[in-house]
Order: structure tokens, then sequence, then C-alpha cells
């Protein structure tokens, strides 16, 4: 505990206390991964501010009340989100749809995908978890064996199948974009941007 904590104050105080000593404004750079496709941010990084902390660090980010305008946004399973929206899977959309908090002020277990996926595969969340983003990139058994801990390829096998009956839509258009993307060597973004694929020759 005591190595952890010291790591934790040991980020915060070289990420976010001491690049804002003495300044009052940053100008963080935000961009789009090659791989995952995931807004990144440097100069600083803005998105990973702890919150669990008191009192929280988030805090002192904040415009006085009255002052400037201030826009926060959440972008948490956003892969997952936008596969919903391009399947229209309605186990997806329904899930989504759900108020994210309960009237008490507590977390609403029906909204979380993570947790209903867990409960109709009758396995742990975190495995879920990692199924569920597995699964937007097209993963294989092997692949999900592998980011998941999986020891068996057959259980991995299992989970896909689980998985492709959980939410049938998502996986008939995931399945729809990989036989397009082979036979025509490209798909195409959200906003329609083609994506060129590698050939079978080629190394990347």
């Amino acid at each position: 505990p005591l190595v952890l904590n010291y790591r934790e104050d040991n980020y915060i105080l070289g990420h976010y206390l001491k690049p804002f000593y003495n300044s009052a404004h940053a100008n963080p750079r935000y961009g789009i991964g090659p791989v995952t496709y995931r807004l990144s941010c440097s100069g600083p990084n803005m998105q990973n501010i702890p919150k669990g902390l008191n009192p929280p660090l988030r805090g002192i980010f904040l415009p006085k009340e009255g002052d400037d305008e201030w826009t926060r946004i959440d972008y948490s399973q956003m892969q997952l989100r936008i596969l919903a929206h391009l399947s229209q899977d309605p186990e997806m959309l329904y899930i989504y749809s759900l108020p994210e908090y309960l009237p008490d002020g507590s977390k609403n277990p029906e909204a979380d995908i993570h947790q209903q996926t867990a409960n109709f595969m009758n396995v742990e969340r975190y495995l879920c978890k990692s199924v569920n983003f597995a699964m937007v990139f097209g993963a294989t058994p092997e692949t999900l064996a592998d980011t998941a801990g999986i020891n068996d390829i057959r259980r991995a096998r299992q989970l896909i199948e689980m998985w492709s009956k959980k939410f049938d839509k998502a996986w008939q258009w995931i399945l729809g974009q990989q036989e397009q993307g082979v036979r025509q060597g490209w798909v195409e973004t959200l906003e329609g941007r083609r994506i060129k694929l590698p050939d079978n020759e080629s190394p990347s």
C-alpha cells in the first residue's frame, strides 16, 4: 500500500500539480489513436484525472460559478456505443437507453452493459468487459484467449458464441463488415471516409 500510494501521489504531482503551478490555462492537444481510434490527449493529458481522491482532484480544474462556460464530456464505452449505433442492435440500444443512476443516486445495474452481459453468460463482470471490447474489434478466439487471460481456446469460442446470441444484430453487423472489407479492400468510417485494408501480401 505504501508503494501504491507513493506512485499515485507522484503521478498526480508530476502530471497535474507541478505543470499547473502559477498557470491559469491548459492547452491540451487531442488526437485519434491509429489502433483503437480512442481519443488521446497530451500537453497535458486532461482525460484521466483521478476522481477517487478526497478532496477530488478534478475540482481544481472547474471554473468558479459564473465564470467561463465549461463543457464536460464522458466517452466511456465509446466503442461499444458506436457499435450499438451502427448495428442498431436492439439489446445494446435498450441497455444504453436506461438511466445510469437510480432516483436514490445509486448506479443502475440494468444500465451496465458489462454486468448485463455477465448475467447472460453467467460469468464474472471483469471477464465480460474484456469480451465486450474484444468483440468490437472482431477478436478471434485466439485473440480473446490472449487478451482475457483464458487458457482454454474452447472456452474463448464458447464466450464468443454466447456474446453473439446476446447481441445478435451487432454480431451480424461485425461479420458483414469483415466480409465487405475482404471483398472490396476497404471499410468506411462514420463520416464516410474509406480506410484501405492491408492485402495478404502486406507485412503490416
